[in-house]
């Protein structure tokens, strides 16, 4: 399948996720609300949910099966600047699915800094909806440390 690019130009387009056709932690496919109230088919290697406030940078083109979208090959995004509102996006967003905290301790190279308060760090730690691991970090959380090797 071939797609044929309308304008060879690098274009900026903003505005809020209406619709997700399809959505994973790689790739997103969409409707853009733009801050004019136009509705802009999109398309890129990234991860978008309905709601996200976005600026997509890439071109215009016509896909045989889906018409004339865009094409985004970078993005930013507009985070909540609230607490509570940030949390909330976290707690929502595709991208962030499964055991993060478990993700980040495994995976520091070094040096592992976790913010937040203790009943969110004990219930992050009590999520474990995969697979058993032994990572002690439910007796972390609630001895309020690493534990003592």
């Amino acid at each position: 399948m071939s797609t044929s690019t309308l304008d060879n130009a690098t274009e900026t387009v903003r505005g809020i996720v209406h619709r997700t056709f399809f959505a994973s932690p790689i790739f997103s496919a969409g409707l853009l609300r733009t801050d004019d109230g136009q509705f802009v088919r999109f398309r890129g290697k990234f991860c978008a949910a309905e709601g996200d406030a976005l600026a997509l940078v890439g071109r215009w083109m016509k896909d045989p099966k889906y018409g004339h979208q865009f094409d985004a090959e970078g993005l930013s995004y507009a985070l909540p600047e609230t607490r509570d509102g940030l949390v909330q996006y976290l707690a929502s967003h595709p991208a962030f699915k499964g055991n993060w905290l478990y993700t980040a301790v495994t995976r520091a190279a070094k040096t592992c800094i976790i913010l937040g308060d203790r009943w969110g760090l004990k219930h992050a730690a009590a999520k474990n909806n995969t697979i058993k691991r032994r990572t002690f970090l439910s007796l972390w959380a609630s001895q309020g440390g690493a534990p003592k090797s």
